[in-house]
């Protein structure tokens, strides 16, 4: 059998999804983030916001969410989008897509 790039599947958990936040393609120095969430479109449109995390401290613009039971629920593409608040700022990322697979 071949070797096959791994997948994220249905039911799956402890997905990371790692955001960099930049500001003119560099990294934006989140570490006064008043607010860091990822939200999560679903294929049946529903969305879940989640809170991220630091992946350091915050200077390297680097957050990330561990994903739970339910957040993988069903087949289809997935959009990811983090949005940070600093002060007055609203820092929203580009949106991310990818598929979950279904089992057997």
């Amino acid at each position: 059998m071949a070797c096959e790039t791994t997948k994220i599947r249905v039911g799956s958990i402890n997905v990371r999804i790692t955001f960099e936040i930049q500001e003119d393609c560099l990294p934006l120095d989140i570490s006064t983030a008043s607010s860091k969430t990822i939200v999560i479109r679903k294929p049946d449109g529903i969305n879940i916001t989640v809170a991220a995390i630091f992946s350091t401290d915050g200077t390297d613009g680097l957050i990330y969410y561990d994903s739970v039971n339910g957040d993988f629920d069903s087949a289809g593409t997935y959009k990811v989008q983090a949005i940070i608040i600093i002060g007055s700022g609203t820092y929203p990322s580009d949106i991310k897509t990818f598929s979950v697979a279904c089992n057997l």
